[in-house]
């Protein structure tokens, strides 16, 4: 391990800006995720304009953090999703004033059917925990071969395509099997994968700055060695 992880397990104010960023790019997601883009014949969700923006902090994290601290911050993230759909279902059953015409239209919004909601919930775990999972494994794995830490923007696009393919994997079928017809699914998933593939493959060059210049300000480049990838429970030496 880099004689630089010395200060991993402190929580830097950097850290918590990045933290900030995901969950805002969760939340903002979310809400936008009820507005439907037209793509031809298909309708995206609005919401991948900035999910993809959390799976680039998520890539910045685990390079430099390592997996515990981006496991930190999917959970957090997962935190303020249920909170923010308490507090809007609550928000839409308030009582509102006689004058107030757009209650409805709040409600279209805020209540999310639940199926939707657990579609979310659901594939936002899988796909964080499978982003930050594989660029924490592909550079170890490099590491404990080579004694490198091996090139950032291979790790950085493979953990994307993961991520945001089993994102959409398990969110398509949940929210719609029984709705839409299942080649429209498919090919639903294969888009949304390669739109925010791409979006990744685009940021690129603004990832790479910005890992390299947190590692240089955090004195931190972790590699995590012998850890098991739980989304629960101590990350323990195998």
């Amino acid at each position: 391990m880099d004689k630089k992880d010395k200060k991993i397990s402190t929580v830097t104010f950097m850290y918590l800006i990045f933290t900030l960023m995901f969950v805002s790019a969760v939340l903002i997601g979310n809400v936008l995720a009820s507005k439907q883009i037209g793509w031809g014949t298909f309708g995206i969700p609005a919401g991948t304009l900035v999910f993809p923006l959390s799976y680039i902090m998520s890539d910045v994290v685990g390079e430099v953090y390592g997996y515990k601290a981006m496991r930190r911050i999917i959970w957090i993230g997962f935190a303020f999703t249920i909170l923010q759909a308490v507090l809007m279902t609550l928000a839409s059953y308030l009582p509102y004033p006689i004058w107030y015409q757009n209650n409805e239209a709040f409600q279209t919004i805020a209540l999310s059917a639940p199926r939707i909601l657990l579609a979310q919930i659901t594939a936002y775990l899988v796909g964080e925990w499978a982003n930050a999972a594989v660029i924490s494994k592909m550079k170890a794995n490099h590491y404990s071969k080579t004694n490198s830490k091996g090139a950032f923007s291979i790790r950085a696009v493979v953990s994307t395509l993961a991520g945001e393919f089993l994102d959409s994997a398990v969110f398509i079928p949940i929210a719609f099997l029984g709705v839409n017809p299942t080649n429209t699914m498919i090919a639903s998933v294969i888009l949304l994968t390669l739109i925010k593939v791409a979006y990744e493959i685009i940021m690129l060059p603004f990832t790479n700055w910005l890992v390299n210049k947190v590692k240089h300000h955090e004195e931190i480049d972790h590699v995590d060695l012998n850890i098991k990838y739980n989304l629960v429970g101590k990350v323990q030496n195998n």
